[in-house]
């Protein structure tokens, strides 16, 4: 265990040393990696138990301000920065692993209109958005734009990646 704790200090040394867009490609990294053992245990769903998006309707460009823009704003909101701060008001002592767990519980949740599969495989995206935001907070503003920011590029891996399977 001492090994382990040992080597998540190591990450999160690194991780929060870099500038802002290394930082946003390495949560990313983090993020899929923290995901494959979610992906493994439900590896034998198909696709239509997982669910997500229906964004057809919406043409190229549509998708991609809905997906990489739009959804990465509010979702910021709604789902790092208020549960983040209200909790850290109205607990004032647990600034940080209260709301780490709530706002990533917070984030699933809002994703639960897809699937309860589809809300279990965001958990770790879920987790670093929530882990970003309160690595940033100390610096002003920097928090809910670096946020966003490794959400969109977090969403336009999923959608480029979307895009290159279907053709």
């Amino acid at each position: 265990m001492k090994k382990l704790f040992t080597f998540v200090s190591k990450v999160h040394t690194w991780w929060v040393g870099q500038s802002i867009l290394p930082f946003i490609l390495s949560a990313n990294l983090i993020a899929f990696v923290l995901g494959i053992p979610l992906v493994v245990l439900l590896f034998n769903l198909d696709e239509e138990s997982i669910g997500g998006p229906e964004l057809e309707k919406l043409g190229a460009w549509g998708t991609f301000l809905t997906v990489v823009v739009a959804a990465p704003l509010l979702e910021t909101l709604l789902g790092q920065s208020w549960p983040i701060r209200l909790l850290q008001h109205w607990y004032p002592r647990e600034r940080f692993w209260l709301p780490l767990v709530v706002s990533t519980l917070v984030f699933s949740a809002m994703h639960l209109n897809y699937s309860v599969w589809y809300a279990v495989l965001i958990l770790p995206i879920g987790a670093v958005l929530s882990y970003t935001y309160l690595l940033y907070q100390g610096r002003k503003g920097a928090s809910y734009w670096v946020t966003t920011g490794v959400h969109a590029v977090r969403n336009l891996i999923a959608l480029g990646a979307g895009w290159l399977v279907e053709g």
